[in-house]
């Protein structure tokens, strides 16, 4: 059998900023064979998802980071191609944590599930199917909880978690306004991904006035993707839904914060309005906020109990995300 070549990138860097080419390195060497309870993964496509600027810092958040010199963290689907392991056979394929590698060697725990043949492409399992389509599900549904009727905006509306939030918004019944940064943008997801109004922040000479303009009832839901100004400007908006019902909290699903990845860390001579800006979101009355990024079981856990589901109140199992030292709980987490 021919010598296969694994060709890996890796990441060798921290960014302070967007990563750029020399955070991370390519790298060819020869694939090992699999051991005793291994497999060997061909990956046939690879995810690119704004969580891996979180992983490659050197402080975790929901996951440890990256270490240097190793491939870079990634969800990917792949075809097995040796199986030394009981629950798996050659020639199936899988999704998991597998990297930016062309090949991988992985035990089962790697394996979040098998590829159901279906009618949908092989890379909707990294999309619609995966942790983007997922993340819109859970987010909207299981923390936003959406009703009939309800406005809901949505930053970063044409990103890979925000083009499946502004469907879900519409088929729920929602009036979902978004946010982008491209005239381009915003055509495409006017005419395809559910929404009925697009505001291009990058053109807005006062983002909060262009804001009220295309939301004049305000807010039920805010998806922030972003965090920094953006998520400035929707406060009022969110006090104006509550003037429309005010039984029902104005809520905020808070997914990323992603405007920060090229702010100071904490302690130099600027970061204050970072703190500042997440101290102003806690604070706001009349909003229910939620982290969805730090806690998907417990948007599980919701949307299940909303749906009359028992299981709404279990646990859910771990997966194979490298674990953190254990912390006692945040105000904000009780």
């Amino acid at each position: 059998m021919p010598l296969r070549e694994n060709r890996q990138v890796r990441l060798v860097a921290r960014p302070r900023a967007i990563p750029q080419a020399e955070h991370f390195s390519l790298v060819t060497e020869p694939v090992t064979a699999p051991v005793k309870g291994e497999i060997l993964i061909q990956n046939r496509y690879l995810s690119v998802d704004p969580a891996q600027r979180g992983w490659a810092n050197d402080e975790g958040n929901y996951s440890a980071p990256v270490p240097l010199n190793t491939p870079m963290r990634a969800l990917a689907v792949g075809e097995i191609l040796e199986s030394n392991a009981s629950a798996f056979r050659t020639g199936e394929f899988v999704y998991g944590w597998f990297g930016w590698q062309r090949y991988c060697v992985a035990t089962p725990d790697a394996v979040l599930r098998r590829v159901v043949p279906s009618a949908l492409p092989l890379s909707a399992n990294l999309s619609v199917l995966g942790m983007n389509g997922i993340t819109a599900y859970l987010a909207l549904h299981g923390l936003g909880d959406p009703k009939p009727g309800e406005h809901v905006l949505v930053s970063t509306a044409a990103g890979s978690v925000g083009s499946f939030v502004g469907q879900l918004a519409s088929i729920t019944g929602c009036r979902a306004v978004g946010l982008t940064g491209s005239t381009e943008k915003v055509a495409l997801a006017k005419s395809r991904y559910g929404y009925q109004e697009m505001i291009n922040y990058r053109e807005a000479a006062d983002l909060g006035a262009a804001i009220r303009a295309a939301c004049p009832d305000g807010n039920d839901i805010f998806f922030d993707n972003t965090g920094g100004p953006i998520a400035d400007c929707r406060h009022p908006n969110h006090a104006a839904a509550r003037t429309r019902d005010p039984v029902r909290h104005g809520r905020e699903c808070v997914l990323d914060t992603r405007s920060h990845w090229s702010a100071p860390r904490a302690g130099d001579s600027d970061a204050a309005p970072q703190v500042g800006r997440l101290h102003h979101l806690r604070s706001c009355r009349g909003i229910r906020n939620s982290g969805s990024t730090a806690h998907p079981a417990r948007a599980r856990r919701q949307d299940r109990s909303r749906r009359g589901d028992p299981a709404g109140s279990g646990t859910c199992p771990r997966r194979n995300r490298p674990a953190l030292p254990r912390r006692e709980p945040r105000q904000a987490d009780r």
